[in-house]
């Protein structure tokens, strides 16, 4: 039997337990397993030199409640606690040591999907942390992997001070030449600073909130250690981590959610760290896109600040498009996903197989990708048509001594049909490429060419200087291919796209996984495909360019040879 004292708040708290274990409430695994481990520490935490401190809990509760809203439709109202935020503060500065009286937890990893107010929640507790626990000097770092992300939690810390005047007179805000801000504490000497990637020596902290930690990458391991190892002067001081969920690239989320997610289900007991990790269940994947109930295990504000006709309209998308999809999974329903993503099925090509009409003297923009100059390089033509159609038509060379058997399939056949020149040598010979551009030119209205400034310098020079082309360089990175693989992706499942079946350009296409940054922006990934993409990579440049090449369009502006 609980022995815990049940106060006011207490109830909200105890109801909220008392809904997820009795399924009234829809909550994923770990979030169950975090109820079933609280319910547990009440039955057994005592005989740990544990307890729960009900006063505490209240002072918290009440206090962060004083505070208010500074962005959104909640602008201005009390900072009234959820019973789900109410758990997880009660938890994170009830629960005491008998021998010190100081809090238990020293670490939490909180995890759910992006709209549930993890950033405004994180700030109304590091102000708890810091006004309330009131020592002199005390230092709170966020951190993040870009300064402009830890300021976003800065920033609300902030506005929810100056909510408040009895708070707000008590602190300077200061914001230095290079852009650095701080809130100092005048009457303690504390400061509240957000930092990026750098990191210093010499923390004495009370705190930090490391934020989206998914996108925290080797080069940050540093500052991580310094900030778990920066708090051990303090007497009770606390670590906070939120993100949404990562990749199979994301290392230290990888870890932190494993250590967590362990802890939660009681595999490892650590008094020291609490964990709140909302996320559906593995058997939701797929069907989250169609049942609304699985929505709530991944945002527990769901029809509160997360709301669901903005969830039915990613959901309609992500039916149809898998880059859509895994973002769906990752930044809604908060569960892992991989940095590769296979997007284009069979049977969403040969949607686009019909024959194409005819494309003599019709104005066209060109990709060009020269892969590896000793395999497979690849010409493509993107030809805007009616009703926001796109027909695609293209070139591939091979060097016969560059390492491919060109005697076995499917090699011989593509030879045969054309659809594949071979040229001798052991390397991509431009010149073949360059006659080849001789008679294209004379068929079609070719406008620009967009090639890799990397991969093709010296060819790009060639068509400007000696063939007069407009050629522009087409970055390899997220921010060049991002929209227009997403445009073309959909479009291709409306039927937009028409590539007469050429059979290397699906090949190739079946071949393409696409990457996505800790940005959310997508982009081939040659090096994760198990065979060559350069013809559909072609084909997306000579696309982004029909996007936003032409004088009537918009769009990034492309920086000519």
């Amino acid at each position: 039997m609980r022995k815990c004292r049940v106060s006011a708040n207490r109830r909200d708290l105890e109801r909220y337990c008392d809904d997820v274990l009795a399924k009234k409430v829809v909550v994923g695994t770990l979030e169950r397993a975090a109820v079933e481990r609280y319910r547990h520490d009440c039955d057994t935490a005592g005989a740990r030199g544990i307890y729960w401190d009900d006063d505490d809990f209240e002072r918290t509760i009440s206090f962060v409640q004083l505070l208010k809203h500074s962005t959104g439709e909640f602008c201005g109202h009390p900072f009234i606690l959820k019973p789900w935020q109410k758990f997880v503060a009660g938890n994170l500065f009830a629960w005491k040591n008998k021998d010190t009286g100081f809090r238990r937890f020293r670490e939490c990893f909180i995890s759910m999907g992006r709209g549930n107010g993890k950033s405004p929640f994180m700030a109304a507790l590091v102000n708890r942390l810091y006004l309330l626990d009131n020592e002199p000097r005390s230092q709170f770092q966020l951190a993040a992997v870009e300064r402009a992300q830890a300021e976003i939690v800065f920033n609300e810390i902030y506005e929810q001070l100056k909510s408040q005047p009895a708070f707000g007179d008590r602190f300077n805000y200061y914001r230095a030449k290079h852009g650095k801000k701080s809130i100092v504490d005048k009457i303690l000497g504390g400061v509240i600073e957000p930092l990026g990637s750098e990191g210093r020596d010499g923390y004495n902290l009370l705190g930090y909130v490391a934020d989206e930690i998914h996108a925290w990458t080797e080069e940050h391991q540093a500052l991580w250690e310094k900030l778990e190892s920066s708090m051990r002067k303090r007497r009770q001081p606390l670590g906070m981590v939120i993100s949404t969920a990562g990749d199979d690239r994301s290392k230290l989320w990888l870890r932190v959610h494993k250590f967590s997610s362990q802890i939660a289900r009681m595999l490892i007991q650590e008094d020291r760290h609490f964990s709140f990790i909302c996320e559906i269940d593995e058997d939701d994947r797929k069907a989250s896109l169609y049942d609304e109930t699985s929505w709530r295990k991944g945002n527990p504000n769901l029809d509160i600040s997360v709301k669901r006709e903005a969830l039915r309209l990613i959901a309609n998308k992500a039916k149809n498009d898998p880059v859509c999809f895994n973002e769906w999974l990752r930044y809604h329903m908060n569960v892992r996903v991989r940095s590769v993503t296979k997007v284009i099925d069979h049977a969403m090509w040969i949607a686009g197989g019909s024959a194409l009409p005819d494309l003599t003297g019709r104005h066209c923009h060109g990709g060009l990708d020269l892969g590896w100059r000793n395999d497979l390089a690849s010409f493509y033509l993107c030809f805007p048509l009616d009703k926001k159609r796109f027909a695609f038509k293209g070139w591939n060379w091979l060097p016969r001594h560059g390492g491919r058997d060109l005697t076995a399939a499917p090699w011989p056949q593509w030879i045969e049909q054309r659809n594949v020149t071979p040229t001798d040598g052991e390397a991509t010979d431009p010149e073949a490429i360059y006659e080849r551009l001789k008679q294209v030119r004379r068929d079609y209205a070719i406008s620009s060419v967009a090639l890799d400034p990397n991969n093709a310098r010296a060819v790009g020079l060639h068509l400007v200087n000696n063939m007069g082309m407009s050629v522009f360089d087409f970055g390899q990175n997220g921010q060049s291919y991002n929209e227009p693989i997403r445009e073309f992706l959909t479009a291709l499942g409306e039927g937009r796209i028409l590539h007469d079946n050429d059979p290397v350009l699906a090949w190739a296409a079946d071949n393409l996984v696409l990457r996505t940054n800790s940005a959310g922006l997508v982009m081939p990934a040659k090096d994760q495909a198990d065979e060559k993409i350069d013809p559909i990579v072609a084909a997306f440049m000579a696309f982004a360019r029909c996007l936003y090449g032409d004088p009537v369009s918009s769009g990034p502006r492309i920086r000519s040879l």
